[in-house]
This record gives structure tokens, C-alpha cells and sequence, in this order.
């Protein structure tokens, strides 16, 4: 596909997605383009960036036709980041965050966690092709001490008919209980003390039920430099994983931090007080410091 027909036919689909009367148009040539493996290398994701992407993949799909998988997160993010920031982005994925972070920060870095090999190699190649020199790649997963453990993938298509590479997960299920293959986990403590970083500014933690391990090993990254956290909560992953959303969220309390939910608000996004009392099975959460709350 010729970049100009890409750039036409992306630009057509967010138009289409952003009217609720036209929107079935785009979603059932998304759903349609699933069903073939077809690889296609943007050159206008988030403006000018170089993103490659499988239409066939759920991340991918969701990027090429609506031009973002995370947009409200993502809007965030820009909002929140200050050129020499440092970044973490646990569970990065092909790199969605990890490349929009990446050209806010031009005195600052970003460090991005993905175990997966497959998945990592993706992610390596959309930083590669943006030339970012401010990028850290580790393929360690993050825990609460070091070790060794497998991940595990859903061999079903998800509900749209992709497949979705995100769902990859340290505790399987009936859906996901497919081996991908061994990984070594360390701390986000030890990580960054022996990258010898002095600050680090924000998180961002989609790891499947492995966050509160990841967050228990970042004791010393979460008193000492006060991060904000762009987490997910997701009722399942955590019961999965031994655990409540109610048991995460009182884990970040303890440091002091405050809860917000991130909805879409146009082509923008809004926060909300999270009320705690009626979470929700799934949704997507920033966690302020109240230092930092004004930041929002």
C-alpha cells in the first residue's frame, strides 16, 4: 500500500469514527481487514512518526483505523510530560507510548519494559525507525523480586476478530493459557538504581494482573521520586493474579496518591474523581501524588 493511499484511507476512517452515524462504516472495514495478515509502516502516526502495525492485530487495527489505541491516556501523557522527564512505560507494548513519550522528551529519556520476544522485536523496530537516541529497551519483566517465569497468551481472536498480542499475562487462565516461552524478572527498584537514574517523572503499568508485584518492587522509585502512575484496572487480571482492584489501589494509597479516571472528551480527555465504591470491571486510571496533583 502506497504511504499517500495509507495516509487517505487513515484520514477517511478517523473522520468516519468520529460520527456515531458513520462509524459502523469504518468498524466493519476494520473488522473485514482482520481476517488478512497484512503489515503496514505508517509514516503519519501522532503526525509524522514511523509506526509499524499488522491490520490482522488488535492494537494495530485500533491505530490504523482510528488513529490511536489509547488516545485519552495518550493525551495525557503529552499533558503531564516535560521535555527532561523520564519515563517508564511497563508493558510497552509496539511502543505506542513509548514513541509519542519519546519526542516530548528531548532532554529526557524514556525506559520501556516488554518481555515478550516477539512483541519486543515490534517495539524495537518503531523506536529504531524514529531514530530516537533517548530510548531504553529491557526485555526483563518487572516483579516484587527477581526470578525466572513464563508468560502465557490467549490462542483466541478477540472480539473484533484480531488477535491481540497484549494479552500475554505471568498468570494463565482458560483463555490464556498458551506458553510463549520463559522470562527473567528483576525489581524497578534495582533497575533503576543500577541505571543510575536521578528522577523519574512517570509510569505508565499495563501488564495483565502484574501490576501490584511490579508497583510492591518499586518501593524506593515510589518514595523517592513520587511518579505519577497511568494504570489500568482490570477486575479479571487481578482475580487472575490473586488479588482485588481494591487491594491495588489501597497498595498506592499508602504512598499517598489519588485516584482519577481518564475518559475521552472530544479529541481530548477529562479526569474524574475515581469513586472506589463503584469501580468499574475495566477502565484506565492516573494516580497523583498530591504534590503533583496540580499537574492535572
Amino acid at each position: 500500500m502506497k504511504s499517500q493511499v495509507i495516509r487517505q484511507l487513515r484520514r477517511t476512517s478517523r473522520f468516519l469514527y468520529q460520527h456515531r452515524g458513520l462509524a459502523r462504516v469504518s468498524d466493519a472495514a476494520r473488522r473485514l481487514a482482520a481476517r488478512f495478515p497484512l503489515q503496514v509502516d505508517l509514516d503519519d502516526f501522532d503526525g509524522d512518526l514511523h509506526f509499524r502495525l499488522d491490520l490482522n492485530e488488535h492494537m494495530g487495527s485500533q491505530i490504523f483505523w482510528r488513529g490511536f489505541h489509547s488516545g485519552p491516556q495518550l493525551q495525557l501523557l503529552s499533558h503531564l510530560l516535560k521535555p527532561d522527564h523520564v519515563f517508564i512505560d511497563i508493558g510497552a507494548n509496539h511502543g505506542e507510548f513509548t514513541v509519542v513519550a519519546a519526542r516530548h522528551l528531548p532532554q529526557g529519556r524514556v525506559i520501556s519494559f516488554e518481555p515478550n520476544e516477539s512483541v519486543h522485536r515490534r517495539l524495537r523496530f518503531n523506536v529504531e525507525a524514529n531514530h530516537f537516541e533517548n530510548v531504553t529497551l529491557s526485555t526483563s519483566g518487572l516483579s516484587d523480586a527477581p526470578g525466572v517465569a513464563t508468560i502465557y497468551a490467549s490462542a483466541n481472536l478477540d472480539h473484533d476478530g484480531t488477535t491481540n498480542q497484549g494479552l500475554a499475562t505471568l498468570y494463565p487462565t482458560e483463555s490464556r493459557g498458551q506458553v510463549v516461552h520463559e522470562i527473567e524478572l528483576t525489581t524497578l527498584d534495582t533497575f533503576v538504581k543500577d541505571a543510575a537514574l536521578e528522577r523519574v517523572d512517570l509510569i505508565k503499568i499495563d501488564i495483565e494482573g502484574a501490576e501490584l508485584s511490579a508497583l510492591k518492587g518499586a518501593d524506593e522509585v515510589l518514595t523517592g521520586f513520587r511518579p505519577n502512575i497511568i494504570l489500568e484496572l482490570n477486575e479479571g487480571t487481578c482475580k487472575s493474579a490473586g488479588y482485588t482492584m481494591s487491594d491495588l489501589l489501597d497498595h498506592l494509597g499508602g504512598y499517598g496518591y489519588t485516584f482519577f479516571e481518564i475518559a475521552a472528551d472530544g479529541q481530548g480527555f477529562s479526569l474524574k474523581a475515581l469513586d472506589r465504591h463503584n469501580l468499574k470491571s475495566f477502565q484506565n486510571i492516573v494516580c497523583l501524588r498530591p504534590a503533583r496533583a496540580e499537574d492535572a
